[in-house]
Protein backbone atom coordinates (compact mmCIF):
# COMPACT_ATOMS: atom_id res chain seq x y z
CA UNK A 1 0.00 0.00 0.00
CA UNK A 2 1.51 3.18 -0.97
CA UNK A 3 2.33 5.41 1.51
CA UNK A 4 0.50 9.06 1.77
CA UNK A 5 2.55 12.18 1.76
CA UNK A 6 1.89 15.74 2.67
CA UNK A 7 3.55 17.56 -0.10
CA UNK A 8 3.90 21.42 -0.60
CA UNK A 9 5.83 23.40 -2.93
CA UNK A 10 4.71 27.58 -2.76
CA UNK A 11 6.47 27.65 -6.72
CA UNK A 12 2.65 26.10 -7.65
CA UNK A 13 0.58 29.17 -6.37
CA UNK A 14 0.54 32.64 -6.73
CA UNK A 15 2.99 34.33 -4.09
CA UNK A 16 -0.24 35.81 -2.06
CA UNK A 17 -1.27 32.33 -1.16
CA UNK A 18 2.20 30.75 -0.38
CA UNK A 19 2.26 32.24 3.52
CA UNK A 20 -0.97 30.54 4.26
CA UNK A 21 -0.57 27.45 2.61
CA UNK A 22 2.66 27.32 4.34
CA UNK A 23 0.99 27.92 7.70
CA UNK A 24 -1.82 24.96 7.21
CA UNK A 25 0.84 22.34 6.42
CA UNK A 26 2.58 23.53 9.53
CA UNK A 27 -0.29 23.42 10.99
CA UNK A 28 -1.22 19.60 9.57
CA UNK A 29 1.96 18.13 11.54
CA UNK A 30 2.81 19.96 14.53
CA UNK A 31 0.07 22.41 15.22
CA UNK A 32 -0.63 26.41 14.34
CA UNK A 33 2.60 28.28 13.99
CA UNK A 34 3.11 32.46 12.64
CA UNK A 35 4.75 32.56 9.66
CA UNK A 36 6.60 35.47 8.46
CA UNK A 37 8.81 35.80 4.96
CA UNK A 38 11.57 38.17 5.57
CA UNK A 39 11.68 38.48 1.84
CA UNK A 40 8.78 39.74 -0.84
CA UNK A 41 7.35 36.39 -0.22
CA UNK A 42 7.95 32.50 0.52
CA UNK A 43 10.10 29.84 -1.70
CA UNK A 44 10.05 26.85 -0.24
CA UNK A 45 9.07 23.11 -0.68
CA UNK A 46 8.01 20.60 2.36
CA UNK A 47 7.35 16.71 2.24
CA UNK A 48 5.82 14.97 5.49
CA UNK A 49 4.94 11.55 6.16
CA UNK A 50 4.59 9.18 8.96
CA UNK A 51 6.35 6.06 10.38
CA UNK A 52 4.40 4.79 13.26
CA UNK A 53 3.03 7.57 15.39
CA UNK A 54 5.95 9.78 14.36
CA UNK A 55 5.86 12.40 11.53
CA UNK A 56 9.12 12.85 9.56
CA UNK A 57 9.63 14.93 6.84
CA UNK A 58 12.28 17.33 4.99
CA UNK A 59 11.79 21.29 4.54
CA UNK A 60 13.44 24.13 2.23
CA UNK A 61 12.44 27.48 2.15
CA UNK A 62 13.62 30.86 2.13
CA UNK A 63 14.63 33.67 4.18
CA UNK A 64 11.40 33.19 6.80
CA UNK A 65 10.17 33.36 10.55
CA UNK A 66 8.00 30.87 12.20
CA UNK A 67 6.91 30.40 15.53
CA UNK A 68 4.59 30.49 18.71
CA UNK A 69 3.36 33.33 20.76
CA UNK A 70 2.53 33.40 24.50
CA UNK A 71 -1.17 33.85 22.95
CA UNK A 72 -1.13 31.11 20.67
CA UNK A 73 0.23 28.65 22.92
CA UNK A 74 -2.67 29.20 25.24
CA UNK A 75 -5.32 28.86 22.73
CA UNK A 76 -3.90 26.04 21.40
CA UNK A 77 -2.18 22.63 22.52
CA UNK A 78 1.33 21.31 20.39
CA UNK A 79 1.58 18.28 22.39
CA UNK A 80 4.71 17.72 20.37
CA UNK A 81 8.38 17.53 20.30
CA UNK A 82 10.87 18.49 17.20
CA UNK A 83 13.66 17.02 16.36
CA UNK A 84 15.69 18.65 13.75
CA UNK A 85 18.89 18.52 11.74
CA UNK A 86 19.75 21.42 9.58
CA UNK A 87 21.36 20.63 6.21
CA UNK A 88 21.92 23.88 4.59
CA UNK A 89 21.79 27.70 5.61
CA UNK A 90 22.01 28.75 9.41
CA UNK A 91 18.59 29.29 11.74
CA UNK A 92 18.50 30.86 15.02
CA UNK A 93 16.17 29.28 17.96
CA UNK A 94 15.10 31.05 20.88
CA UNK A 95 13.07 29.56 23.58
CA UNK A 96 12.57 30.35 27.15
CA UNK A 97 15.36 32.82 27.00
CA UNK A 98 18.02 30.55 25.03
CA UNK A 99 19.25 31.62 21.56
CA UNK A 100 20.97 29.02 19.38
CA UNK A 101 22.15 29.11 16.16
CA UNK A 102 21.98 25.96 14.20
CA UNK A 103 24.75 25.32 11.23
CA UNK A 104 24.50 22.69 8.81
CA UNK A 105 25.35 19.61 11.12
CA UNK A 106 23.81 20.41 13.64
CA UNK A 107 21.11 18.79 15.36
CA UNK A 108 18.35 20.57 17.77
CA UNK A 109 15.63 19.15 19.78
CA UNK A 110 12.94 21.49 20.88
CA UNK A 111 9.40 21.75 22.98
CA UNK A 112 6.87 22.48 20.17
CA UNK A 113 4.19 23.32 22.89
CA UNK A 114 6.14 26.30 24.66
CA UNK A 115 6.86 29.62 22.66
CA UNK A 116 9.71 29.78 20.54
CA UNK A 117 10.76 31.81 17.42
CA UNK A 118 12.99 30.47 14.67
CA UNK A 119 14.24 33.08 12.28
CA UNK A 120 15.92 31.93 8.82
CA UNK A 121 18.21 35.06 7.35
CA UNK A 122 19.09 32.63 4.35
CA UNK A 123 18.01 29.57 2.85
CA UNK A 124 18.06 26.65 4.85
CA UNK A 125 16.93 23.27 4.72
CA UNK A 126 16.43 20.41 7.28
CA UNK A 127 15.40 17.04 8.21
CA UNK A 128 12.71 17.22 10.67
CA UNK A 129 10.85 14.51 13.28
CA UNK A 130 7.88 15.37 14.99
CA UNK A 131 7.35 13.38 17.84
CA UNK A 132 4.42 13.33 20.29
CA UNK A 133 5.60 14.31 24.47
CA UNK A 134 4.30 10.95 25.75
CA UNK A 135 6.94 9.36 23.22
CA UNK A 136 9.06 11.64 24.71
CA UNK A 137 8.54 11.31 28.02
CA UNK A 138 9.19 7.48 27.60
CA UNK A 139 12.68 7.95 26.58
CA UNK A 140 13.20 9.44 30.48
CA UNK A 141 13.49 12.81 28.74
CA UNK A 142 12.30 15.47 30.97
CA UNK A 143 10.07 17.85 29.46
CA UNK A 144 10.56 20.93 31.45
CA UNK A 145 13.82 20.82 30.38
CA UNK A 146 13.53 19.86 26.95
CA UNK A 147 14.05 23.47 25.46
CA UNK A 148 16.63 23.94 22.50
CA UNK A 149 19.04 20.85 23.24
CA UNK A 150 21.60 21.30 20.84
CA UNK A 151 23.32 18.20 19.97
CA UNK A 152 26.30 17.51 16.98
CA UNK A 153 24.94 15.40 14.09
CA UNK A 154 28.35 15.47 12.54
CA UNK A 155 29.99 12.48 14.57
CA UNK A 156 28.75 9.48 17.21
CA UNK A 157 25.60 8.67 18.29
CA UNK A 158 24.42 12.12 16.75
CA UNK A 159 25.40 11.55 13.44
CA UNK A 160 23.93 8.15 13.56
CA UNK A 161 20.59 9.38 14.12
CA UNK A 162 20.77 11.59 11.46
CA UNK A 163 21.65 9.16 9.16
CA UNK A 164 18.58 7.08 10.11
CA UNK A 165 16.32 10.07 9.75
CA UNK A 166 17.93 11.16 6.33
CA UNK A 167 17.59 7.40 4.73
CA UNK A 168 14.29 6.82 6.61
CA UNK A 169 12.71 9.86 4.82
CA UNK A 170 14.48 8.82 1.44
CA UNK A 171 12.38 5.32 1.93
CA UNK A 172 8.84 6.76 2.79
CA UNK A 173 7.08 5.84 0.21
CA UNK A 174 8.46 1.78 0.24
CA UNK A 175 8.51 0.84 4.03
CA UNK A 176 5.75 -1.68 4.83
CA UNK A 177 3.69 -0.69 7.21
CA UNK A 178 4.64 -3.94 8.78
CA UNK A 179 8.09 -2.71 10.31
CA UNK A 180 7.24 0.29 10.90
CA UNK A 181 6.76 0.25 14.77
CA UNK A 182 10.17 -0.89 14.92
CA UNK A 183 11.55 2.07 13.39
CA UNK A 184 9.86 4.44 14.85
CA UNK A 185 11.12 2.70 18.17
CA UNK A 186 15.15 2.96 16.41
CA UNK A 187 14.92 6.40 15.82
CA UNK A 188 13.11 7.48 19.45
CA UNK A 189 16.48 5.35 20.81
CA UNK A 190 18.84 7.49 18.38
CA UNK A 191 17.20 10.55 18.39
CA UNK A 192 17.76 11.48 21.93
CA UNK A 193 20.88 9.97 22.94
CA UNK A 194 22.73 12.87 21.71
CA UNK A 195 21.08 15.03 24.48
CA UNK A 196 22.98 16.28 27.23
CA UNK A 197 23.26 13.82 30.37
CA UNK A 198 21.50 16.02 32.42
CA UNK A 199 17.95 15.36 30.52
CA UNK A 200 18.59 11.45 30.70
CA UNK A 201 18.98 9.17 33.29
CA UNK A 202 22.35 7.35 32.52
CA UNK A 203 19.99 4.11 33.49
CA UNK A 204 17.56 4.58 30.99
CA UNK A 205 19.69 5.82 28.08
CA UNK A 206 21.77 2.90 28.45
CA UNK A 207 18.18 0.75 29.19
CA UNK A 208 17.44 2.45 25.31
CA UNK A 209 20.16 1.29 23.87
CA UNK A 210 20.04 -2.08 24.95
CA UNK A 211 16.75 -2.62 23.97
CA UNK A 212 17.51 -0.86 20.69
CA UNK A 213 20.52 -3.49 19.69
CA UNK A 214 17.80 -6.38 20.61
CA UNK A 215 15.36 -5.25 17.75
CA UNK A 216 18.36 -5.01 15.43
CA UNK A 217 19.73 -8.44 16.56
CA UNK A 218 16.71 -10.32 17.65
CA UNK A 219 16.58 -12.53 14.69
CA UNK A 220 20.09 -13.77 15.35
CA UNK A 221 20.01 -17.07 17.45
CA UNK A 222 23.10 -16.41 19.26
CA UNK A 223 22.47 -13.29 20.30
CA UNK A 224 22.94 -12.68 24.49
CA UNK A 225 23.77 -10.99 27.37
CA UNK A 226 27.63 -11.62 26.48
CA UNK A 227 26.52 -10.38 22.93
CA UNK A 228 25.35 -7.20 23.60
CA UNK A 229 27.94 -6.23 26.60
CA UNK A 230 30.61 -7.17 23.73
CA UNK A 231 28.78 -4.58 21.06
CA UNK A 232 27.72 -2.03 23.63
CA UNK A 233 31.17 -2.11 25.69
CA UNK A 234 29.92 -2.66 29.30
CA UNK A 235 30.02 -5.25 31.56
CA UNK A 236 27.08 -7.54 31.94
CA UNK A 237 26.68 -6.63 35.75
CA UNK A 238 26.25 -2.67 34.00
CA UNK A 239 23.74 -4.25 31.57
CA UNK A 240 22.01 -5.88 34.22
CA UNK A 241 21.87 -2.63 36.42
CA UNK A 242 20.22 -0.92 33.35
CA UNK A 243 17.25 -3.43 33.75
CA UNK A 244 16.74 -3.46 37.15
CA UNK A 245 13.90 -0.76 37.57
CA UNK A 246 12.15 -3.25 34.87
CA UNK A 247 9.50 -6.07 35.33
CA UNK A 248 11.85 -8.31 33.32
CA UNK A 249 15.45 -9.15 32.95
CA UNK A 250 17.46 -8.79 29.43
CA UNK A 251 16.93 -12.44 28.89
CA UNK A 252 13.29 -12.18 29.73
CA UNK A 253 13.35 -9.26 26.97
CA UNK A 254 14.81 -11.08 24.36
CA UNK A 255 12.63 -14.08 24.41
CA UNK A 256 9.14 -12.05 24.96
CA UNK A 257 10.32 -9.70 21.47
CA UNK A 258 10.74 -12.70 19.73
CA UNK A 259 7.45 -14.39 20.57
CA UNK A 260 5.69 -11.46 19.87
CA UNK A 261 7.31 -10.77 16.52
CA UNK A 262 6.51 -14.84 15.63
CA UNK A 263 2.78 -13.96 16.98
CA UNK A 264 2.54 -10.98 14.75
CA UNK A 265 4.00 -12.87 11.46
CA UNK A 266 1.41 -15.98 12.48
CA UNK A 267 -1.30 -13.63 12.02
CA UNK A 268 0.19 -11.73 8.55
CA UNK A 269 1.81 -14.63 6.89
CA UNK A 270 0.01 -17.97 6.57
CA UNK A 271 2.11 -19.04 3.31
CA UNK A 272 4.88 -19.74 5.91
CA UNK A 273 5.12 -22.84 8.39
CA UNK A 274 5.71 -22.14 11.87
CA UNK A 275 9.19 -23.53 12.00
CA UNK A 276 10.34 -20.97 9.14
CA UNK A 277 8.47 -18.50 11.39
CA UNK A 278 10.02 -19.57 14.76
CA UNK A 279 13.44 -19.77 12.85
CA UNK A 280 13.16 -16.35 11.71
CA UNK A 281 12.82 -14.96 14.63
CA UNK A 282 16.09 -16.75 16.52
CA UNK A 283 14.57 -19.60 17.51
CA UNK A 284 16.76 -23.09 17.02
CA UNK A 285 14.15 -25.69 18.20
CA UNK A 286 10.65 -25.93 17.25
CA UNK A 287 9.75 -28.02 20.45
CA UNK A 288 11.52 -24.94 22.52
CA UNK A 289 9.14 -22.49 20.06
CA UNK A 290 6.07 -23.95 20.86
CA UNK A 291 6.46 -24.44 24.53
CA UNK A 292 7.88 -20.77 25.14
CA UNK A 293 4.86 -19.47 22.54
CA UNK A 294 2.01 -21.70 24.54
CA UNK A 295 3.43 -20.10 28.23
CA UNK A 296 3.24 -16.84 27.32
CA UNK A 297 -0.03 -16.88 24.70
CA UNK A 298 -2.31 -19.66 26.80
CA UNK A 299 -2.05 -21.56 23.15
CA UNK A 300 0.31 -23.46 20.96
CA UNK A 301 1.19 -21.60 17.62
CA UNK A 302 -1.00 -24.00 15.89
CA UNK A 303 -3.78 -23.28 17.65
CA UNK A 304 -3.29 -19.70 17.39
CA UNK A 305 -2.92 -20.01 13.68
CA UNK A 306 -6.35 -21.10 13.29
CA UNK A 307 -7.90 -18.92 15.54
CA UNK A 308 -7.34 -19.44 19.24
CA UNK A 309 -5.96 -16.53 20.26
CA UNK A 310 -5.50 -17.49 23.91
CA UNK A 311 -4.45 -14.71 25.79
CA UNK A 312 -0.67 -13.15 27.43
CA UNK A 313 0.83 -15.33 30.10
Amino acid sequence: MERQLLTLETSKVSWRDRVPLWSDALTAVCGPLHTEPLGATLDGAMTFGAIGRLQIGHITASRHRIGLTPEMARAERHPVAKVIVQTAGESVYEQRGERVTLAPGDGLVYDVSQPHDITSTETTEHFVVIVPHDLVAGRGVRLDRLSTQRFSARTGVGRLAADLIHSTFGELATISPDCEDDLAASLLSLMFLPLPNETTHASEALRHRIESYIRDQIRDPDLSIDMIASALRCSKRYLHMAFAACDRSITDHIWTTRLDGCRGDLTRHSERTISEIAFAWGFSSSAHFSRAFRKRFGVTPSEFRHGDRGSPG
